[in-house]
């Protein structure tokens, strides 16, 4: 049958349909198993304890879709005007695909997308950007950054004609510079110990009362491991040494090979067929640890 025209405004029942060609003003209520018109307008709720399905759905620029049984300040819903949406979540916001990935994108000139958030942004794979990442605050990275112009845990730009800048204010473990990370230790090693590498690739701890562990190249550990398993080492650049593993001196004073395996000292060593080498300088003491430069000198001496 066809409802075009007037009724009695209440409550209308039918058991199949009721079909509408104008637009259909209903006050009252609609039972019944499907009811289709061209245009529907509420001044009151529309609730259904099945599924609305429509082509599309059309809001004021001042409505919200509401996830709870009343719309309130500490309801989550979504809301939107011409340029904006806004999903307020109360404690959280999921984002969740099956398969592929999340894309914010935006194809306009002025193409930016803001993340503001009061805690850590933290993600479990690469994060790639095509252009720059720029941060007001300090960028830390566990390993290493990567680039000619990186700038690795430093509060401050380079100075002109520099390529890096260094914050010497690091904590126990940290470094920064260039740093080997493919080859396995032959023995225990700590972080923090002096290293060299022997011809089967592997590392072992140095000791000035040996050449074979002390004139070729050498590094600092940067992982406690124990002999077989893989170590990240600095070969070159700045880092922390815990005070088990060196004695520092006054900051600027080169420090040495010793002759206690795996440790560093400001005093050269001076027994029968000592090694004197210089592997770098003091620069700063902290709680429990030391930094230095770590440069080994090309030069060395057999006592």
């Amino acid at each position: 049958m066809a409802f075009t025209s007037s009724y009695t405004p209440g409550l209308i029942q039918q058991s199949e349909y009721i079909y509408g060609t104008p637009d259909v003003l209903l006050p009252g209520n609609i039972s019944g198993t499907t009811a289709t018109f061209t245009n529907v307008t509420a001044s009151g709720t529309i609730s259904a304890s099945g599924n609305i399905t429509a082509g599309n759905v059309f809001l004021p620029g001042n409505g919200k879709i509401s996830f709870d049984n009343s719309l309130n300040g500490s309801d989550q819903f979504i809301s939107g005007v011409d340029n904006q949406i806004v999903i307020d979540g109360d404690d959280l916001i999921v984002f969740k695909a099956d398969t592929g990935g999340y894309e914010f994108r935006d194809t306009s000139n002025a193409a930016t997308v803001h993340i503001t958030t009061a805690g850590a942004i933290a993600a479990t794979g690469n994060i790639t950007a095509s252009a720059n990442i720029s941060a007001s605050g300090t960028v830390f990275a566990e390993k290493s950054l990567f680039g000619a112009a990186a700038l690795p845990n430093s509060t401050f730009g380079s100075a002109p004609g520099s390529t890096s800048a260094i914050n010497i204010f690091m904590d126990v473990s940290q470094s920064i510079g260039q740093i080997i990370t493919t080859n396995a230790t032959g023995e225990n090693v700590a972080a923090g110990q002096l290293v060299y590498p022997r011809s089967n690739g592997r590392w072992y701890l140095t000791d000035a009362d040996s050449t074979a562990s002390s004139i070729g190249l050498l590094g600092i550990a940067l992982n406690t491991v124990t002999a077989g398993n893989v170590i990240d080492v600095l070969i070159d650049g700045v880092v922390t040494i815990p005070s088990p593993y060196i004695t520092a001196g006054s900051v600027g004073n080169p420090l040495y090979v010793d002759t206690t395996a795996g440790s560093i000292t400001n005093t050269a060593p001076s027994g029968e067929n000592d090694v004197v080498r210089i592997i770098g300088h003091f620069i700063k003491a902290g709680t429990g640890y030391s930094v230095i430069t770590f440069k080994p000198d090309g030069i060395w001496i057999e006592l």
